[in-house]
């Protein structure tokens, strides 16, 4: 899976003065596996990740094409851990490294809109058609609110999945320990209703 984006300003942390998109690319990164693994699934269905950033800056500031991070062991740097996440940043403005002509035409398409190319030419005639269409660009801001909207209430969803699990356990431990009730209210914040279920279910004695 592919996640996509032009970066055109290297937004700086107030605070610390370092950029913030070497960070942004967790956030990212959680997204995808938050998106890829489905309730239930194990994680090793998890694919491989590509979190892709085309940059009109260079980032690290040593003038290269591409910059590619995946995981690597810091004792041995050719041991790479294989987690299938690999993080890129494309510089526009780069000079060294091996790139075919066509990415050579395209990054110069990014730094100043000069079509050299077939593929150029169907880029600039896309980014044309984008700016006319006002519906187009309006559906795609719905659709990035939609996305996000969708994520932070799964994240919600599972938060509170987790709590009600935790809960559950504090409550069992403390019906085999012979608690009170008003104590396992207290402390499990669980309901009445749901303390006595999972007394039934576990063949407990609630003690009023």
């Amino acid at each position: 899976r592919y996640n996509l984006e032009m970066q055109v300003k290297n937004n700086k942390s107030a605070e610390t003065g370092e950029p913030l998109l070497p960070k942004r690319t967790r956030y990212y990164q959680a997204s995808l596996d938050m998106d890829l693994l489905g309730k239930g699934q194990n994680f090793d269905k998890l694919n491989d990740t590509y979190i892709i950033f085309i940059c009109a800056f260079d980032l690290f500031d040593e003038g290269r094409y591409i910059y590619t991070f995946k995981s690597q062991c810091q004792e041995s740097p050719d041991l790479e851990m294989g987690n299938g996440a690999t993080v890129v940043f494309v510089n526009s403005l780069g000079s060294k490294g091996n790139i075919s002509p066509m990415a050579k035409n395209f990054l110069a398409y990014v730094n100043n809109q000069t079509v050299s190319d077939g593929f150029t030419e169907e880029v600039d005639a896309a980014v044309t058609a984008l700016k006319r269409d006002s519906e187009t660009r309006r559906q795609y801001m719905l659709l990035e609110m939609a996305l996000h909207d969708e994520r932070m209430e799964g994240r919600r969803e599972g938060r509170s999945e987790e709590r009600t699990a935790r809960n559950r356990d504090i409550a069992l431990d403390m019906l085999k320990d012979k608690y009170t009730l008003a104590q396992i209210l207290k402390l499990s914040r669980l309901s009445k209703e749901e303390i006595y279920a999972l007394a039934q279910a576990n063949d407990l004695q609630v003690i009023e």
